[in-house]
């Protein structure tokens, strides 16, 4: 597990191509807007990022202003938290971005969502940016993650297991939809190490200006460590052996997963799965998800179960074994139903009745992409 991590992680150099377009983007805007900054939060920096991982940043608008010195910038007084701004101040970036600033392609403005972003591909690094307008909780989010990847060792290659073994099984998308997604099954690994004694209740985390920096520092880093410290014996497998065991079985119809206190909490609501966000407890961080896909979930951790025992039982160099056994033999799940949907067949074997097969026929050729015919 943890050389899988290591190899799956990002490297030095694409952190550092990560924050060179962060402060490409800020020298640009700042022709508008000297005052900003443009941060990046979600996976470039919360220490789950892959190597093919999107670029997220957020861009600041300080509100205090410092008008000490004889010259300072001015500008309208606006709430930029008015989503009417904000999307109209994205809209005119997504234009600039398009038309001026080098590298940048493929510009799509999302202003309907519920954070309104734009998307665009900077191709001198290969990497598609999502860039966004004051949206804080992103960069707190991001900073809670980091803090917890520091402070469990186990936090970091269990998450890469879990999402590399539910990618092969089909359970996420990069598309939006009614299945999990990474940021979820993230903060699942968190409550099953909270329940472990490997991490505290993020509440513990939390200061009284909320999740600032000084609150999630070295100095807060060595506290909980030693608070920690000798809690539990378990080896990576193990845990990830035990998170299986908790899910598959565990009551989402009455219970909800609340990483901020660490504990099972009485369901607010009628959804499938409820997950408190951390950041604001109102709010369910898995509410897109779905019955039948949750049940997709259980059943293929008690699958991801049976797996590991069998593998276990059986090891031999030609059946993968371990964690192996739970990503696959190296073939995504998808390509093999692509290559399922290649095969050909006969249109006149629908239509025979037992008799003698026709010295001519026509074959069709149906595959994913089309269909054709040969003689």
């Amino acid at each position: 597990m943890v050389r899988f991590y290591e190899n799956e992680r990002l490297n030095d150099l694409e952190l550092r191509l990560g924050f060179l377009v962060c402060r490409q983007i800020e020298e640009f805007i700042s022709g508008l807007y000297p005052r900003g900054s443009v941060l990046p939060f979600g996976s470039l920096v919360n220490g789950f990022g892959r190597h093919t991982c999107d670029i997220d940043m957020v861009y600041c608008v300080p509100e205090s202003v410092d008008a000490k010195g004889q010259l300072y910038f001015q500008d309208k007084h606006q709430m930029i938290n008015d989503r009417t701004l904000v999307q109209r101040i994205l809209e005119t970036l997504g234009d600039l971005l398009h038309y001026v600033v080098p590298g940048v392609s493929e510009v799509h403005r999302i202003l309907r969502a519920r954070v309104p972003i734009v998307k665009f591909q900077h191709d001198i690094v290969g990497r598609e940016c999502d860039l966004t307008l004051n949206n804080m909780s992103g960069v707190d989010m991001s900073r809670v993650l980091h803090f917890c990847s520091q402070l469990a060792p186990s936090l970091g290659p269990l998450v890469f297991t879990l999402r590399g073994w539910a990618s092969a099984q089909g359970l996420t998308n990069k598309v939006p939809g009614t299945w999990i997604t990474n940021f979820q099954l993230t903060l699942l690994v968190i409550f099953h190490l909270q329940r472990k004694g490997l991490l505290p209740p993020l509440k513990a985390l939390e200061g009284k200006k909320g999740w600032s920096e000084k609150n999630l520092g070295t100095n807060a880093l060595v506290k909980h460590r030693q608070a920690l410290q000798n809690k539990n014996g378990e080896t990576f497998e193990e845990l990830l052996v035990s998170f299986f065991e908790y899910y598959s079985s565990v009551d989402f119809k009455s219970k909800s997963i609340s990483p901020y206190t660490g504990q099972l909490l009485e369901k607010p609501d009628y959804s499938a799965i409820h997950i408190q966000n951390p950041l604001d407890r109102q709010l369910n961080a898995s509410r897109n998800v779905g019955t039948p896909d949750l049940r997709k979930l259980q059943s293929h951790m008690c699958g991801a179960l049976s797996a590991l025992e069998e593998a276990v039982r059986g090891i031999t160099q030609e059946v993968p074994w371990g964690i192996a056994a739970l990503l696959g033999d190296g073939k995504p799940h998808g390509n093999r139903r692509v290559e399922q949907a290649h095969r050909k067949f006969q249109v006149q074997e629908l239509f025979q009745e037992g008799k003698g097969t026709p010295k001519t026929s026509y074959v069709v050729e149906a595959t994913a992409t089309g269909v054709k015919g040969a003689s």
